[in-house]
C-alpha cells in the first residue's frame, strides 16, 4: 500500500500541569527501546512564548484573534508535516509523538471563533481531528484529583490557577471530542509514575506492541436519552472486509467515516493469537485513494457494515454509541482495569456484550 516503513503518529494533549512533558520523555525512551525511531514535535505555544511572539488575546479583537490562532494552528501543521516527512525518510518504522495537536485551540475559543479560524484557512474538523492522528491521549490535569502536585513553575507557558486549569482541561478534552481512538488518563492511579505507566501502555497499543492492560468493554442498549449539556458528535460509518491469505491474521478491514461531508479513512488489521488480551491489532490512517484501491478487493462474500456513531464524554471517559444492524452499542475504552467507570445514567443497558461475537461488525457482516 506504501512504499516506506509505517510511520504512527500519536498527540498527547492535556490540561495543565498533567505530566504531558514526562510522558513525552519517557515515552521516547522506551519505545527507542523496542526498535521504533522516535520523533517529538514541540509545542508551538512553548516555542512562541520563548521566542516572544506569544500575545495576550483578551487584548485583541474577534479578528485578530482568529488571525493569531491560525498563525499558531498553520505553525503546528507545517512543524507536524515536516516531521512526519522526516520519520517516512529514515528507514525503519518510527513514532511521531506530537506535543499537543491543531485541535488544542477549540479549547480556547467560543464555537463561532473557531468556525471563522475553519472558514478563513479552508479547514474541517474532520481533517484535522481524525486525519492527522492516530491516537490522541488526554492527560488530566494535576489540578483535579492531584491537587497538592499543581504547579506553575515548570512551564513557561503555564499561567492557569487551579479552577482555570480544570476549566482548561475540560475544554481541551471536548476539542477533541470524537475521535476514534481518544484516551483520557486522569488522576486516578496510585501515583504519578503509574499514570505514565497508563500513558506508555496506550500509546504501545497504537504502535502495534500487545498489551496488557487496555481494557475495551461493550454493552447492549435498550434505550438513551443524551441531555442538552452533554455535547456529542456524529458520525456516519462503512466498514467493508477484505479477501486475506495470511494464515497470522483474524481479518482485515477498511474503514470510511464522515461527518459534513467530510471523510477520513483507516485500514486495519488484526493478528490472531492464542491470547486474546495479547492480540495485535494495528490501524493506520489511509487516503481516499487508498481507500478506494482497497475497497475493489474487499471480500464480496461479505456484507458492508453501515454504521451511526454518536461520540460524547462523560466523567472523564469517551463513549461511543453505535447503531448498526437494528440494534445500539455503548462501548469504551481505557488503559486500566483498577476501577470501573459508572456508566452514563441516561443509558439504559440491557446487558454486557463484551465477549460475544454476535455483536460484532465481522459476525453480521457474515450474516446473511
Amino acid at each position: 500500500m506504501v512504499d516506506y516503513f509505517p510511520v504512527y503518529k500519536i498527540c498527547l494533549t492535556g490540561g495543565p500541569c498533567a505530566g504531558k512533558t514526562t510522558a513525552l520523555t519517557t515515552l521516547k525512551e522506551k519505545l527507542t527501546e523496542k526498535g521504533l525511531k522516535v520523533f517529538v514535535v514541540p509545542e508551538v505555544p512553548t516555542l512562541t512564548m520563548e521566542g516572544g511572539g506569544m500575545i495576550i488575546m483578551g487584548g485583541l479583537t474577534s479578528e485578530n484573534v482568529c488571525r493569531f490562532q491560525s498563525l499558531l494552528m498553520k505553525a503546528q501543521i507545517n512543524l507536524e508535516d515536516y516531521f512526519i516527512d522526516l520519520a517516512k525518510l529514515n528507514g525503519k518504522p518510527a513514532v511521531v509523538l506530537m506535543d499537543r495537536g491543531v485541535m488544542d485551540p477549540k479549547g480556547y475559543m467560543d464555537d463561532n471563533t473557531w468556525q471563522a479560524v475553519l472558514d478563513e484557512s479552508g479547514w474541517n474538523s474532520v481533517y484535522l481531528r481524525d486525519k492527522r492522528y492516530d491516537a490522541v491521549i488526554h492527560l488530566v490535569t494535576a489540578a483535579d484529583g492531584a491537587e497538592k502536585f499543581y504547579t506553575l513553575e515548570n512551564n513557561v507557558a503555564r499561567y492557569e490557577d487551579g479552577p482555570t486549569a480544570i476549566k482548561v482541561d475540560q475544554a481541551l478534552q471536548n476539542a477533541w471530542r470524537g475521535h476514534p481512538h481518544h484516551i483520557i488518563i486522569d488522576n486516578s492511579a496510585p501515583s504519578f509514575d503509574k499514570k505514565i505507566e497508563k500513558v506508555i501502555n496506550a500509546v504501545e497499543k497504537f504502535v502495534g506492541i500487545p498489551v496488557t492492560t487496555t481494557l475495551f468493554r461493550k454493552f447492549l442498549v435498550e434505550s438513551y436519552q443524551i441531555p442538552a449539556d452533554v455535547k456529542t458528535e456524529i458520525f456516519e460509518v462503512e466498514e467493508a472486509f477484505l479477501k486475506t491469505d495470511s494464515e497470522k491474521n483474524e481479518f482485515e478491514k477498511i474503514r470510511k467515516r464522515g461527518q459534513n461531508n467530510a471523510f477520513s479513512y483507516v485500514h486495519t488489521v488484526r493478528q490472531k493469537s492464542s491470547n486474546k488480551e495479547m492480540r495485535c491489532e494495528v490501524k493506520n490512517i489511509i487516503t481516499a485513494r487508498e481507500y478506494i484501491n482497497l475497497f475493489e478487493k474487499r471480500d464480496t462474500t461479505l456484507n458492508i457494515i453501515k454504521k451511526t456513531r454518536i461520540a460524547f464524554i462523560y466523567d472523564k471517559l469517551s463513549y461511543i454509541l453505535e447503531t448498526f444492524k437494528g440494534n445500539t452499542l455503548l462501548r469504551y475504552e481505557t488503559v486500566s482495569s483498577e476501577t470501573q467507570p459508572k456508566l452514563p445514567p441516561f443509558i439504559k443497558i440491557t446487558k454486557e456484550v463484551t465477549d460475544d461475537k454476535s455483536f460484532t461488525t465481522l459476525h453480521a457482516a457474515q450474516a446473511e
